[in-house]
């Protein structure tokens, strides 16, 4: 198999808008995602505030294979906004939004940066963030490279070709054989 590794990385939080009415009120914007199936993962707090630097990269390992781009290729990364200050408060949500981010260029090597508004569940802009996804190493595909490289499907059809079956057994008593 062909293994890579994609790095997703949180720049910032923009222009945040808190469930909280107050306007002296500062909200702790954190960002939560899961992607494809990895495990779940947080950025940090940051305390108090509308717009911050987040800075900071999570890193996925990755298969490279044909089937796996093609699964890259119609998903998205689903990151959720959160003020962790509403979390602590007894009534409030702390969930303000969700921003999807579509995976394709990926699939075709290249990578993501992108700024995404973050829509509430009524549709409402509650922020911005700034997001980039890449691939660690350069995209290599089965194909790629040697052209005597064969791929995995190619390797299990010659292995099947040559393996032995009583149906295509023979017996030879060596009788036939002449000198």
């Amino acid at each position: 198999l062909l293994w890579n590794e994609l790095e997703v990385s949180i720049e910032s939080v923009a222009e945040v808008v808190a469930s909280n009415p107050d306007p002296r009120y500062l909200p702790s914007p954190y960002l939560h995602f899961q992607l494809m199936g990895n495990p779940e993962r947080f950025t940090s707090p940051v305390a108090n505030t509308r717009s911050a630097v987040v800075g900071e990269t999570f890193v996925f390992p990755m298969s490279s294979t044909e089937a796996q781009l093609r699964l890259i290729r119609r998903s998205e990364l689903e990151l959720e906004l959160w003020d962790m200050n509403a979390e602590n408060q007894d009534s409030a949500s702390g969930k303000l939004g969700v921003s999807m981010i579509s995976l394709l260029p990926l699939s075709q090597g290249a990578g993501i940066m992108t700024k995404h508004k973050v829509l509430s569940t009524e549709g409402v802009v509650v922020g911005k963030i700034q997001v980039s996804i890449r691939w660690v190493h350069p995209l290599r595909r089965e194909r790629d490279g040697d052209p005597l490289v064969i791929t995995a499907i190619e390797v299990e059809r010659l292995m099947s070709a040559f393996m032995y079956t009583p149906a295509n057994a023979t017996t030879s008593t060596g009788a036939d054989t002449k000198l």
